[in-house]
């Protein structure tokens, strides 16, 4: 599914029907989405050809940050690039940071996804360990509220597990989980590219502790 995806988000944008055909010389692409940092580096390869710019730009913040035109935005590509589309950028994001060359945005952002990760399950784990010693898991968030564990997500998730309130949350939920797989699967591939083999391993356990728990 995963190459699948690839191939239909590069004919998007270099295939015949695509955007690149009908963009000026010196245009850039922009790519919000997560595909992993090989596919990334492949488009700004086809695009260079056509004499295009690319960013591989992916976001963070969740939907209350989108509405709210507050994203953090992690890219790669050439600073000249990243220079013409700042005004574009502001426009929805409180922080844009440019994380080095093509591909690098897409790093950034399977990191990010794994640090989630391991804080939600990690979350899970602890109300549920606190509630078996006769803690109130509600009170967790704001007991620990300014202390070093505290986070969004500890004050996001942790408030809807505590109070098993996932009203609203069903759609975004599975589509959660559709997005986790194929995450999953880049981030073992990529850290396979590095040799980080182990890195492998504990992202897998971690993002199956995630699912097993979200299920």
């Amino acid at each position: 599914p995963g190459s699948v995806y690839h191939d239909l988000h590069r004919d998007g944008a270099v295939g015949s029907g695509g955007a690149a055909p009908h963009m000026a010389a010196g245009a850039t692409v922009i790519d919000f989405s997560t595909i992993g940092t090989a596919a990334a580096r492949r488009l700004h390869e086809a695009l260079a050809e056509r004499g295009l710019s690319f960013l591989d730009a992916p976001v963070t913040g969740g939907v209350v940050a989108a509405e709210s035109g507050r994203l953090v935005i992690m890219v790669g590509g050439a600073t000249h690039a990243l220079e013409r589309a700042q005004d574009l950028f502001a426009c929805y994001a409180q922080r844009v940071t440019h994380m080095g060359a093509s591909g690098t945005g897409q790093a950034a952002k399977i990191a990010n996804q794994m640090m989630i990760g391991g804080n939600i399950a990690v979350a899970a784990e602890a109300l549920n360990y606190a509630a078996n010693f006769g803690v109130s898991a509600a009170r967790l968030p704001d007991a620990l509220a300014g202390g070093w564990a505290d986070s969004a997500v500890l004050q996001h998730h942790a408030r809807r597990m505590a109070a098993a309130n996932y009203a609203g949350e069903v759609n975004a939920t599975i589509t959660s989980l559709d997005k986790a797989i194929p995450q999953i699967q880049k981030a073992g591939e990529m850290a396979e590219a590095s040799g980080n083999r182990l890195l492998t391993r504990l992202f897998v356990v971690g993002a199956g502790l995630i699912v097993v728990l979200v299920i």
